[in-house]
């Protein structure tokens, strides 16, 4: 994606760093609550509401306050990802 963002994948032997399974065990013992499954980390720290299924933009702010909610990964990389690195790469106006 962009050098800024990780999106995590599956743990193949636990030992991953950038795994799913560790990043949350992390950041759950940072207080993270359990209805929410980060699967991004960088400028934007994003989950799954396990409650749902939506897609939130969780705040840095150790709270974990949804900062935006969206209805698919679609809309998450649109208007939070894509809209924020657009200009930084020269990406072309949506619809163009």
């Amino acid at each position: 994606m962009f050098e800024s963002e990780t999106i995590l994948r599956p743990e193949i032997d636990g030992t991953d760093g950038e795994g799913v399974e560790m990043m949350n065990e992390f950041l759950r013992s940072k207080g993270l609550p359990a209805q929410y499954l980060v699967f991004s980390t960088g400028a934007f720290l994003s989950a799954v509401r396990q409650s749902d299924g939506h897609i939130v933009w969780l705040g840095d702010d150790n709270g974990y306050t949804e900062r935006l909610e969206f209805g698919s990964l679609e809309e998450w990389y649109r208007q939070l990802v894509r809209a924020e690195y657009a200009e930084r790469y020269g990406l072309a106006p949506e619809g163009a």
